[in-house]
């Protein structure tokens, strides 16, 4: 298992290596595969409603699934082949959120359309991008790296995101 989540109106959801993505049913103790690819399983995401979520897959695929009934859902499968491993993700309520590596945060729409970039790669005291959550509102995400906290946030009047700040923990990563 190399990651896992517990969506609100679902079962347990994890992915593993060798890039199935599984349900778990705590009542019966069972599990079922929902999909497979050939690709290691990074990163698991709900939406806000937990009623599904994003597998991002080191081969750079975003794969969207629904666990429970959604009257917002919109199509399942493959979103969005991002550059790199989708280590940190957040899918708010018009957005998906992803970063990694490339010390990059890329939104997306829900259709997996590029809209906004924020480019942290010339920064010689920035790391890799390794987590990121998103408030129970979807109008903020916090991003985790080295010793660093990223903070976001979601002008409606703009419908883009915004850098709100920085923390810096030292130490934080060891």
């Amino acid at each position: 298992v190399t990651c896992l989540i517990w969506p609100t109106d679902g079962p347990i959801v994890f992915g593993l290596r060798e890039g199935k993505v599984r349900a778990a049913n705590i009542k019966t103790n069972k599990s079922q595969t929902l999909y497979q690819t050939d690709s290691y399983v990074v990163s698991l995401v709900p939406n806000l409603r937990g009623t599904g979520f994003l597998a991002g897959h080191a081969d750079g695929a975003v794969v969207r699934f629904y666990v429970a009934d959604d009257p917002n859902a919109v199509q399942q499968g493959k979103v969005i082949n991002h550059p790199v491993p989708p280590y940190a993700m957040a899918w708010t309520n018009n957005s998906i959120l992803i970063a990694g590596c490339d010390k990059r945060i890329v939104v997306y729409n829900r259709n997996g359309k590029l809209m906004q970039t924020f480019d942290h790669s010339k920064d010689p005291t920035e790391s890799e991008f390794t987590t990121m959550v998103c408030s129970p509102s979807g109008q903020t995400v916090l991003l985790g790296s080295y010793d660093r906290m990223r903070a976001y946030e979601y002008s409606s009047a703009r419908d883009s995101w915004d850098e709100k700040g920085t923390k810096e923990f030292s130490n934080l990563y060891s």
